[in-house]
């Protein structure tokens, strides 16, 4: 478990770093979004990205939209 704010910022910025497909050049970023973060900002931790790339987003709405439809199949 780690104690230092440091590290919890550290730890926070990595995770940010791969939710976002761990990205180059970004680590300024991430960074200073954790840091804002631990210092009580108003960004909800855990779950901010970046928009996907359009191949991305164009598999995340065909999933969304999956989950969030009845099964068509059973009445079909």
């Amino acid at each position: 478990m780690t104690d230092h704010p440091e590290d919890k910022i550290r730890q926070r910025a990595y995770q940010l770093w791969e939710e976002q497909g761990r990205p180059e050049g970004k680590h300024a970023e991430h960074w200073q979004q954790a840091t804002d973060e631990s210092a009580g900002g108003e960004t909800p931790p855990h779950r901010l990205q970046e928009d996907p790339a359009e191949g991305d987003r164009d598999t995340i709405e065909r999933e969304l939209d999956r989950q969030d439809s009845p099964d068509n199949s059973a009445g079909a």
